[in-house]
């Protein structure tokens, strides 16, 4: 495949950096790691990817068991599970409980409509009436967390710092 963007000619081998790329990912690196392994930049590595199907289908099937097996382990931790354990006296049975940390993380990539961390708000879409409502809800949490005064406090900044006009 010949390249019009110029430069120097490209090092890429169709019949070994594919194969390469496949288990450095099967490996479970990342590509700015699977570039290092092929010897070439990221951006090199995106391009290539771009350019020669083959390695971005590599890389993408030598990721996927990797993928998996880390799938199946956060989805161990986040329901809980017995292991055996062999101490000097003989053999235990332990349960390990539900990790709060991977079912929140579970639950943020599988269902991200219902448990993201944040809601994506325009505030150029509000209107006065909007952004008044907004503050309002804000001065009202930040008043239940700090108190009135320190609520005040921080909207005056936010105020300044945005070039607004606060009301209190």
């Amino acid at each position: 495949m010949s390249d019009d963007r110029g430069g120097r000619p490209s090092d890429y081998s169709k019949r070994w950096v594919p194969r390469l790329a496949y288990w450095l990912a099967r490996a479970g690196m990342i590509e700015e790691q699977i570039a290092d392994g092929l010897g070439i930049t990221s951006r090199t590595l995106r391009n290539w990817k771009a350019d020669h199907p083959e390695l971005a289908e590599a890389i993408a099937e030598g990721k996927a068991p990797v993928d998996d097996q880390v799938e199946g382990a956060l989805l161990r931790r986040a329901l809980g599970f017995r292991y055996g354990e062999t101490l000097v006296g003989g053999d235990v049975e332990r349960y390990a409980v539900p990790d709060v940390g991977a079912c929140s993380l579970w639950l943020r990539n599988r269902r991200p409509d219902r448990w993201r961390d944040s809601r994506d708000v325009r505030v150029g879409d509000l209107d006065a009436q909007g952004v008044a409502a907004l503050r309002a809800a804000l001065v009202d949490a930040l008043d239940e967390e700090l108190g009135d005064e320190a609520a005040f406090r921080v909207l005056d900044r936010l105020d300044d710092a945005l070039g607004g006009e606060g009301d209190g």
